[in-house]
């Protein structure tokens, strides 16, 4: 073993890895890596029902942001359509 600690050269990876330990490693990491995996969900859950509209006030006002949205989208639409045609005479 050289003095960078499980390496041989100072860089190379040394080529007497053990494989049962590597695979242990591995079934650790995936173990952990759901484990966060699994919070993250929770706490995308948890915030999705806080954003959730409480009341019908609530609900009104979420449903005239969404109509404003919906607005915008069809008037960028009918912009997009409008400079396709315009783009289709010029061909």
């Amino acid at each position: 073993m050289s003095v960078c600690g499980g390496v041989s050269a100072c860089g190379a990876v040394s080529p007497r890895v053990d494989p049962i330990i590597e695979a242990e490693q591995l079934a650790l990491l995936r173990e952990q890596l759901r484990e966060q995996l699994r919070q993250v969900e929770a706490q995308e859950r948890a915030l999705a029902e806080r954003q959730r509209p409480r009341t019908a006030q609530d609900a009104a006002a979420l449903e005239e942001q969404l109509a404003a949205a919906l607005e915008e989208v069809r008037a960028l639409r009918a912009e997009l359509e409008k400079s396709a045609e315009v783009a289709d005479e010029e061909q």
